[in-house]
């Protein structure tokens, strides 16, 4: 038989009350498992992905324990600076994915980590494939990609770092040197373009019917499955 409205109603402000509480953030990594369990749950390409909602970070191994967070194994990067940053960025999506009590569900914030995710990966590859010398980097770069000059900075001016290079052109780059799958490859230029619309909102601009339909489709797997193609290209052409 159905509880009273108002006795219910009671619990919740009581609850809220106490996840509110510092110390009971224990009670808020039980109560989110166990509304998870009431919920369907969709498992594609490894990744489980959960209608819960996080309020903060928390204790985030019980969340990565129990598959409430998809986040992608980035255990085999040998720089432990990037993999540090590759794992917070990672968590950081997937709190974009499942939402928080603040805000609400977001694939372009989603998309915004995806995109530092892969910035990151690659430049990864060429700071490894070049010992950190960003001559031999540009060089490699633009054996690959005919279009890339060193004149292409501000004013004309020189590239002097690697992550200075547009991502842009070394995504080129790199999709041709590793034979990074088309599908994929188009789906990291796409993420690339969100995060771009998500820092800078530009009323004037020309619509782009495609990246539209990529945002309307909110394909969190496509995005999952895109970084994942992309860190065992990287990971596999550093052995």
């Amino acid at each position: 038989m159905a509880s009273n409205k108002e006795h219910l109603r009671l619990l919740l402000k009581f609850i809220s009350e106490i996840l509110e509480q510092e110390g009971n953030e224990w009670f808020h990594d039980e109560l989110a498992i166990l509304f998870s369990k009431k919920f369907k749950s969709e498992k594609d390409t490894g990744i489980k992905l959960s209608a819960v909602t996080i309020k903060e970070l928390g204790s985030i191994e019980k969340y990565l324990d129990e598959g409430l967070i998809p986040i992608i194994d980035y255990s085999n990067i040998s720089d432990e600076r990037v993999k540090f940053q590759l794992q917070r960025d990672a968590i950081e999506m997937g709190k974009c994915r499942l939402s928080n009590y603040v805000d609400s569900i977001s694939f372009e914030k989603f998309c915004k980590y995806a995109h530092f995710q892969s910035e990151e990966l690659i430049n990864y590859y060429y700071q490894k494939v070049s010992n950190g010398d960003v001559e031999i980097a540009k060089n490699r770069i633009g054996q690959y990609n005919p279009r890339f000059t060193d004149q292409m900075g501000n004013s004309g001016s020189s590239y002097s770092s690697i992550s200075s290079i547009p991502h842009s052109v070394k995504q080129f780059a790199i999709s041709n040197n590793l034979g990074f799958d088309k599908i994929h490859n188009i789906t990291i230029s796409n993420i690339g373009k969100v995060r771009n619309l998500e820092l800078h909102r530009d009323s004037t601009r020309q619509a782009d019917p495609r990246l539209e339909n990529f945002i309307l489709r909110e394909d969190y797997n496509q995005v999952y499955d895109a970084l994942v193609h992309v860190k065992n290209k990287v990971i596999g052409a550093l052995k």
